[in-house]
This record gives structure tokens, C-alpha cells and sequence, in this order.
């Protein structure tokens, strides 16, 4: 199966970052989804961006 590229934007890093220090849970609970993500891509559904400028693909 191939992987997916999950790309962070600025914003959402410093956004993760806050959540890093504020909360460890929630933060283990966002990287699980960012692994289903990148494994599933876009058919996994409520977590992929509708209005993304970023084309997706596969690696």
C-alpha cells in the first residue's frame, strides 16, 4: 500500500506545538490520526482537507 504525504503548514505546527505543552494526551491522540492519515489519505474520512491548495498524492 502505498504511503501518503501529510504536510504540516506553518499554522499548524505552531498550533501543535501549543497543544505539545498543553496537553500530552490530545497530542498522542493527533499523532495517531496524522499516522492513519498518512497510511489511508484522503479516503479516510474527517480528517482530509476539502479546500486544500495542496494537490494530493501518493508517494
Amino acid at each position: 500500500m502505498a504511503r501518503w504525504e501529510v504536510v504540516l503548514v506553518a499554522e499548524g505546527a505552531a498550533w501543535f506545538d501549543g497543544l505539545v505543552r498543553a496537553d500530552d494526551g490530545s497530542t498522542h491522540q493527533v499523532e495517531d490520526a496524522i499516522d492513519a492519515l498518512s497510511y489511508f489519505g484522503p479516503a479516510l474520512a474527517g480528517l482530509s482537507s476539502t479546500g486544500s491548495k495542496v494537490r494530493n498524492s501518493a508517494i
